[in-house]
């Protein structure tokens, strides 16, 4: 399906089911971002974002300040990556860049979704669906960067996807505020077209630092009691795994307070703690 078309075909669905299309797009080839710069986050947090908006925004179409937050986040998030992509594009690592790419345009989706839906700016829905398309297209760009065979995987898969949320949108009688979850989807590749370089999250050599015997998580705010202690002995673990373990208590606390957390080390442990910001 040429752009113009898939473009067309999206516009025809709401709002947030076109967000869910975008996510999944960059969701399927963030692992190439990851490859090259295992230890930078942004792209995945972006993601989290923009998938929240499109599964939490609530049904009657207004605002919470969280929502704010959230489009607001995934923004400075996009950019970031932006910028990033652009210094990606200075290297040989074609891959990356798309995948960059991929993930700024899903979040401008979520961002002109959010526009719309509150009217604060002049956002379309064609603006929604021109920049679903353009995540689309540079993750098709990115898996054909590594293997042709890949790209039209992930085309057909994305074909799918956008089928799957056709039909679910009739069926439940979807409005353009209807929350849209995008695992409501299901896997992100087709069974056993799943390309190797899919399966390997934060590959490469993490920088975060690793403890030589015990690694003690503690989840807390400055001079108040920890709510949460993680402990735990690494043994064969490697450093992406834990790195992993640490971003989703980051995750689980930010979910709650609004403030995410950072991975701080001393002689004898890691800790957990949140992330102070001046201003």
């Amino acid at each position: 399906m040429d752009k113009e078309k898939l473009r067309s075909e999206l516009e025809k669905l709401p709002r947030w089911a076109v967000v869910a299309f975008a996510v999944r797009c960059g969701q399927r080839v963030v692992p190439l971002f990851d490859r090259q710069r295992p230890s930078d986050p942004r792209p995945r947090l972006a993601l989290r974002y923009a998938t929240d908006m499109a599964k939490t925004t609530r049904s009657d179409g207004t605002a919470s300040p969280a929502d704010a937050s959230r489009t607001a986040a995934a923004g400075t998030h996009a950019d970031a990556i932006r910028g990033e992509d652009a210094a990606l594009r200075s290297s040989v690592d074609h891959a990356a860049t798309y995948a960059a790419e991929s993930v700024a345009f899903a979040c401008d989706s979520a961002d002109h979704a959010f526009m719309s839906a509150h009217r604060t700016s002049d956002s379309t829905h064609t603006n929604i669906a021109e920049a679903a398309e353009h995540a689309e297209s540079a993750a098709f760009s990115a898996a054909r960067a590594i293997d042709p065979a890949c790209a039209d995987v992930a085309r057909d898969t994305a074909a799918v996807d956008r089928e799957k949320l056709e039909k679910l949108a009739l069926l439940h009688q979807w409005t353009e505020d209807t929350p849209v979850d995008p695992d409501l989807l299901g896997p992100l590749w087709s069974e056993g077209k799943e390309p190797e370089w899919a399966r390997a999250v934060g590959t490469g050599e993490s920088t975060l630092p690793m403890p030589t015997m015990k690694a003690r998580g503690r989840v807390k705010a400055p001079g108040v009691r920890p709510e949460i202690e993680v402990l735990l002995t690494p043994g064969s673990a490697s450093p992406e795994f834990i790195a992993r373990l640490f971003q989703a208590i980051s995750n689980l606390h930010e979910a709650h307070t609004g403030v995410p957390l950072v991975i701080a080390k001393d002689e004898f442990e890691m800790r957990v703690v949140e992330e102070v910001t001046s201003g």
